[in-house]
């Protein structure tokens, strides 16, 4: 009798630690609030390259010249 009660609390420890590392891990709500998480901050990190790409460039573009002034019209009569 006395081997099965070392069984039984061998037994009982490995459940224990086995409760241990469960409660430890990540539930499914964990793991989508994660995904959407990342998701999030892939579309942020996206939008900031390509807002950072757009404004470099536009920050380095040369001034546009002003156009040359319009030339007067000139209206000859003959005689």
């Amino acid at each position: 009798m006395e081997h099965v009660r070392e069984d039984t609390r061998e037994i009982k420890a490995l459940l224990g630690g086995i409760s241990d590392k469960l409660s430890a891990m990540p539930t499914k709500s964990d793991l989508w609030s994660w995904k959407l998480q990342w998701t999030a901050i892939g579309i942020g990190m996206v939008a900031i390259i390509i807002g950072g790409i757009i404004g470099g460039l536009a920050w380095i573009q040369p001034e546009p010249t002003p156009p040359a002034p319009a030339q007067p019209i000139v209206v000859t009569i003959p005689k």
